[in-house]
């Protein structure tokens, strides 16, 4: 499989895995990254919900900037997938760019 991308920069991820037990609790996950790994730092489950949990996902920077994401709600088990892009600039003249990005997959049953 040949995988074409708009960036030669190295992108962090990191997958976390809710389960059938626990997708309908809400799920605060913490993430830290240093400038070169993206880690999971802390997970605190909160109160349950009968159509489905929700998640809260925030990011620390290596400059301690929090980023939070809009929240998610899950219909299933989920399979959550959290990366943080911390691109060069295209041109020397303009400025590099970082974001978060999450993507929540429902695991069929």
């Amino acid at each position: 499989m040949i995988f074409s991308s708009v960036t030669t920069d190295r992108i962090p991820f990191t997958r976390h895995y809710i389960d059938f037990r626990t997708w309908r609790q809400d799920w605060d996950l913490s993430y830290r990254y240093d400038g070169t790994l993206l880690s999971l730092d802390r997970v605190t489950p909160g109160s349950a919900r009968p159509e489905g949990g929700h998640l809260h996902i925030r990011v620390i920077t290596q400059q301690g900037e929090e980023l939070s994401l809009a929240p998610k709600t899950m219909v299933g088990p989920s399979h959550i997938v959290v990366a943080y892009v911390d691109e060069r600039p295209f041109l020397s003249m303009l400025p590099a760019h970082s974001f978060p990005v999450v993507s929540v997959e429902e695991v069929k049953r």
